[in-house]
């Protein structure tokens, strides 16, 4: 078709004509978790993703820190890597939002695919370890590991959690948002992400949020966030002890991040790959 740009997530077709190839690599979390990420989908990103990255003209990532990983990665590249950030449509996220400091019932909030780098385990076991027993958790989001969301299922029971933690599921967004709004904390116990969307579309809500201590966590959401060590069940806990005690702590962490969110938008999402678009046609 005479194309002037391909642009493709992760895989490109072997043959591409003349045209400049122009890469989306979001992460490379099944490169980096043979172990975990198993089957013939990511054996095949394995196998042809660095050929892929070689035969690229223009790489684009959602971090700085997914850039420096390629980099490390494929040390012989010789294609720019322009990372181009995500956003978060404030506006909606916003909408009829209020400083949270008491819920009834109170609860705690995480967004995300039910896989095992999101690390769940850890938030359950915070949980079990916190002195409030009217405290709940919510968990919402896909399941992409039928066999670890069973043994989610097992620890809550082990647990004696049931009636405190409660999976919805897939939620459209009007109930998503609501959910967000009258959460007391929004945790992310992420062991690895490209990006991570949900706790800024928290921080647009108004709630404070506490993050797994991960390299592309500090990029996104330093100064608006409190940070835990990532396996830390204890220091999980008294991080929520510390927020839901600490009244002007919470308001301070709401302000940030409705701060931290005027940093990332669509808008400047189109604009930075348009930029980066331009550089390679």
């Amino acid at each position: 078709h005479r194309l002037d740009a391909l642009l493709v997530q992760r895989l490109a077709p072997w043959f591409c004509g003349r045209c400049k190839l122009i890469v989306t690599i979001h992460d490379l979390t099944p490169i980096k978790f043979k172990d975990v990420y198993k089957g013939i989908s990511n054996h095949l990103v394995r196998l042809l993703t660095k050929n892929t990255i070689m035969r690229a003209d223009l790489i684009l990532t959602p971090t700085n820190a997914i850039k420096a990983e390629i980099a490390a990665y494929a040390p012989k590249l010789k294609a720019p890597i322009r990372a181009f950030y995500n956003g978060v449509d404030i506006e909606k996220f916003k909408k009829n939002a209020v400083i949270n400091t008491q819920t009834a019932p109170p609860y705690l909030l995480t967004v995300g695919a039910i896989e095992r780098r999101k690390n769940l385990e850890t938030i359950i076991d915070a949980l079990a370890l916190l002195k409030e027993t009217d405290l709940h958790l919510y968990i919402l989001g896909g399941i992409r590991d039928q066999a670890y969301f069973a043994q989610i299922q097992q620890q809550i029971l082990a647990l004696n959690l049931t009636n405190r933690v409660h999976y919805l599921g897939f939620l459209d967004e009007e109930a998503l948002i609501s959910r967000y709004q009258h959460a007391q904390i929004f945790i992310t116990s992420s062991k690895d992400e490209g990006f991570n969307i949900p706790p800024l579309e928290a921080m647009a809500c108004n709630v404070p949020v506490i993050c797994s201590d991960i390299v592309v966590h500090r990029e996104l959401f330093d100064g608006a966030a409190m940070f835990y060590a990532t396996e830390s069940a204890q220091d999980l806990s008294e991080k929520i002890e510390q927020l839901r005690q600490d009244v002007t702590l919470r308001k301070k962490l709401c302000q940030e991040g409705r701060e931290k969110t005027q940093f990332f938008n669509w808008s400047q999402t189109a604009s930075n790959v348009a930029y980066a678009l331009r550089e390679v046609l």
